[in-house]
């Protein structure tokens, strides 16, 4: 009975380990999508610098596998030039970790002051003000002493 036992608690312990490194494989393989639009300032053999138009630097690697795009057609690679205003489609962690998939060069006109795009970026923007505001003016009244009726 106890070579029962052992070989029981064996099978047990290899399907234990194997769910846990199955658990752990899982999450070193996400990554979350990120989409940067921006004007590119450097590109070097293995990387890819996107200044965003919120005015960050992204540093993104670029892998031979990464695909460029111009009107939904794949171009060259020696298309990606320092001025040239992309949408950059990564994956990553996080923003400091990033590896671009693929990268769509776009138009100027798609970037000037009337397009669609920075319109709504400016739409966004501006309702981050104001929540932000919003909250700050929440808070203060919050704070006001109790009025009593007839002041």
């Amino acid at each position: 009975m106890a070579a029962n036992y052992n070989s029981g608690m064996r099978l047990v312990l290899a399907a234990a380990t194997m769910a846990i490194v199955a658990m752990l494989a899982s999450t070193l393989v996400a990554h979350e999508k990120f989409k940067i639009v921006g004007t590119v300032v450097k590109v070097h053999a293995e990387q890819l610098d996107v200044k965003s138009v919120d005015g960050s630097t992204y540093e993104m690697d670029l892998p031979a596998a990464a695909v460029v795009f111009r009107q939904n057609r794949k171009v060259a690679r020696a298309e990606l030039k320092a001025g040239a205003n992309v949408i950059v489609n990564a994956l990553g962690h996080d923003f400091f970790d990033l590896e671009v998939v693929e990268v769509h060069l776009v138009d100027s006109a798609a970037f000037s002051n009337n397009s669609f795009f920075w319109l709504a970026f400016r739409v966004s923007a501006a309702a981050r003000s104001n929540s932000v505001l919003a909250s700050s003016n929440r808070s203060s009244l919050n704070n006001r002493s109790a009025r009593t009726p007839g002041r």
